[in-house]
């Protein structure tokens, strides 16, 4: 499972783990050999893309220091962030079914018929926006019910709040899925910058909407705050993307008929395990709602300071080397590979397991420091730290988990990651319900840890069978 709020490794990448995929064709002609490429030509790389994810990271973490302020780990916190964690869990389905399809097919309509590519914008901008806004439309008017399957453990309460906040955040998701779809073809032009302009500005237009009206009002506040931000994000991206003309006026004579089934082609073996990731969520969702009110929050906030951890260092690492290992499988050259994949490994174990312990030291110092303010109390921090401490304990695991699954689709193999996050994903469910009794929102905790464990020592293994020795690869 998810932990509540956020996404597994492999999907908390955001905007600079998506530029780097779109970017697998720069190293084309790059011949630096494996083990140097790792230390003269990805330094300077890594370090910016650290820098970029730590800025946008910034903002979506000031979101959580704002409610920690307002709501604190009160029953308002739980629902706002059961709730957000559905809404977030539909734009990255979204997001992970565009990236890997549209990204490659529009890159292949650019260098074809010029208005290509405006046909395709409009007809899969068009698509996104009527299928999401079926899907908004559905669960806001069944929200009672949504609230009741999803969270049957909250009170009366805390349902009516719940239901109330997926009608009012449902409009925002709709907004967030073109966000998706201008995200994506932005990418595909190597319009990095407007595309991740566009993302940081959503991050922090949400903060200060939520600033500004969360204290009159409430729960009613993250709907239009959501909506509105990711409105003039998504005109900022359009700005700087030629096909925009085409959503008012529709280029004659033109059919991307054949570019669509190339989607469709594409999505079909990636709509089964993304679906499937995200069951964890709805899951942490149902089994958090039993628990005493609070601990549902504990874990969000300690799941996204790991999460800030694992992408501001290991995640940038693993990113920027799988532009490279995609170009040296394409050309078959595997003793590269090894070398490459086994530096990389190394790297992110010396990365990740002094963080684990400094995190894991200060857990209840640096809770106090970022969030005990306003409604966020002494108790809030300490359960906070308790959930802290235990997610610290797979951060090497965390670390290595997004490296270990581009190493497989460097190679083509999108089975192999898919089928072990499927296995691991029923694992976990298994482990949070066998322990949760016992140790409460903790025992859902320990469940992701070992999971994500277990799924990393799997995935090593089946690599270094399909590659060979990666582990003990020279560094030279």
């Amino acid at each position: 499972m998810s932990g509540i709020e956020t996404l597994p490794p492999e999907r908390t990448v955001e905007s600079v783990a998506e530029v780097a995929c779109a970017e697998a064709h720069v190293s084309s002609d790059n011949t630096v050999e494996g083990g140097h490429f790792l230390q003269r030509s990805l330094g300077p790389a890594i370090v910016g893309v650290s820098v970029i994810a730590a800025a946008g990271k910034l903002s979506g973490f000031a979101e959580k220091v704002v409610i920690a302020k307002y709501f604190g780990t009160a029953p308002e916190a739980d629902v706002y962030f059961a709730v957000m964690g559905l809404v977030w869990s539909l734009v990255y389905f979204v997001r992970e079914l565009l990236i890997p399809t549209l990204l490659p097919v529009f890159r292949g309509a650019m260098g074809k018929h010029s208005d290509l590519t405006r046909v395709l914008f409009r007809t899969v901008f068009m698509t996104v926006l009527a299928l999401l806004t079926g899907i908004a439309l559905t669960v806001a008017t069944a929200s009672r019910t949504v609230a009741g399957l999803a969270l049957p453990g909250f009170g009366l309460a805390e349902s009516a709040a719940t239901s109330r906040l997926i009608r009012v955040v449902a409009p925002g998701a709709v907004c967030l899925g073109m966000l998706a779809v201008t995200y994506t073809c932005l990418n595909a032009r190597k319009r990095f910058v407007a595309s991740a302009f566009g993302d940081a500005l959503f991050k922090l237009l949400l903060v200060g909407g939520l600033l500004a009206l969360l204290p009159r009002m409430r729960l009613d506040a993250p709907g239009p705050v959501i909506a509105a931000a990711a409105l003039i994000a998504v005109a900022v991206h359009l700005f700087f993307l030629p096909e925009r003309r085409s959503l008012v006026r529709k280029a004659p004579g033109v059919s991307a008929s054949p570019h669509l089934r190339k989607m469709l082609r594409l999505m079909a073996p990636l709509f089964l395990g993304a679906a499937f990731s995200h069951v964890s969520v709805l899951v942490d969702n149902l089994l958090a709602s039993h628990m005493p009110r609070g601990q549902l929050s504990h874990l969000a906030y300690g799941k996204k300071l790991v999460d800030a951890a694992v992408l501001i260092g290991p995640v940038a690492v693993a990113t920027v080397v799988y532009s490279h290992l995609t170009h040296l499988c394409s050309e078959g050259r595997m003793n590269e590979v090894r070398r490459l994949t086994g530096q990389t490994a190394r790297l992110l174990i010396y990365i990740a397991v002094p963080m684990a312990c400094l995190i894991a030291a200060l857990r209840l110092p640096l809770v106090r420091m970022l969030f005990e303010r306003g409604k966020f109390d002494a108790a809030s921090s300490a359960g906070t730290a308790a959930a802290l401490f235990v997610y610290s304990l797979g951060l090497v695991a965390f670390a290595l988990e997004a490296f270990l699954v581009y190493c497989f689709f460097a190679m083509s193999d999108t089975k192999t990651p898919v089928f072990a996050g499927i296995v691991f994903v029923l694992i976990d469910i298994v482990l949070a319900v066998a322990l949760l009794e016992r140790w409460q929102y903790l025992g859902i905790a320990a469940a992701f840890v070992v999971s994500k464990t277990a799924k990393v020592a799997c995935l090593a293994f089946l690599l270094r069978r399909k590659i060979g020795g990666a582990w003990h690869a020279s560094s030279t």
